[in-house]
């Protein structure tokens, strides 16, 4: 939190979001915003943990982030609310206050303090920018969760040497695991044109993986696809097998895609 901004000043900004119509009879982000607000003015550059905001906020004592995704699904919410909220009513506030995509610190800035917006456009002409998100495993066998993450690194280093495309990293996309994502705004804040997510799923032979190909400016699914596996052998040469598959696959799909940008 900038040091030259007062709890006063950052108070008279909140009252202000909570005041607008954006926020009008909106009792949960309401709620939400007032509590980490006033958390990080108590204790600055400490993001509250899931559990405190879930007893806080939302009343629930009982509390296992890993049954109940209400925190974070609200987070998701109460962003997007905030991103509606500055882009008309909020847009020349002098003091804006946002929520990250990851952890729950609010980012209370100044104009001065804000850093100009990423030329997306000019990173790589004629390139698709994409992320590959996290696999999911849909089997609920904890066995298979091991699999996902290897998974996903396999694709990216595969995916990464095609030609292309350009692939942020791995760190950069973790941000938004185990939260609902609004494309849009991976796309403004990671500079990618598409997003490549997956899903695994494990029978007695077989491992299926489905993938789907999603351009950021509309949320259209471009390009998706199925494979199957056995599921017998290394799970490193398994990763490794699927990962030159879909690269093989989407290698197709993604030329005409550069080139028409």
């Amino acid at each position: 939190m900038p040091g030259i901004l007062t709890a006063e000043q950052i108070e008279k900004s909140l009252a202000k979001i909570v005041e607008s119509a954006s926020f009008e009879k909106a009792g949960r982000p309401v709620k939400f915003l007032e509590f980490v607000v006033r958390r990080a003015i108590r204790k600055p550059g400490e993001s509250p943990p899931e559990a405190e905001i879930a007893q806080a906020v939302f009343g629930r004592a009982d509390f296992d982030p890993r049954l109940d995704p209400i925190v974070r699904v609200e987070a998701a919410r109460l962003r997007k609310r905030l991103e509606d909220y500055y882009a008309a009513e909020g847009k020349g506030d002098a003091v804006q206050i946002r929520l990250p995509p990851r952890g729950y610190l609010p980012q209370i800035s100044t104009a001065s303090d804000r850093p100009m917006e990423p030329e997306c456009d000019e990173k790589r002409p004629g390139a698709m920018m994409l992320a590959v998100f996290p696999f999911a495993n849909l089997s609920g066998d904890p066995q298979l969760d091991p699999f996902c993450p290897g998974l996903t690194e396999e694709l990216i280093s595969a995916v990464t040497a095609l030609s292309n495309v350009s692939v942020v990293s791995r760190t950069t996309v973790s941000q938004y695991q185990g939260e609902p994502a609004d494309l849009r705004e991976v796309g403004r804040d990671l500079c990618v044109s598409h997003v490549l997510e997956g899903s695994v799923r494990q029978g007695e032979k077989v491992i299926r993986c489905t993938v789907n190909l999603i351009g950021t400016a509309n949320g259209f699914t471009t390009w998706s696809k199925t494979f199957d596996i056995s599921a017998e052998g290394d799970p490193l040469l398994l990763q490794a097998s699927l990962a030159a598959l879909i690269a093989e696959a989407l290698e197709g799909e993604v030329q005409p895609a550069a080139t028409t940008n």
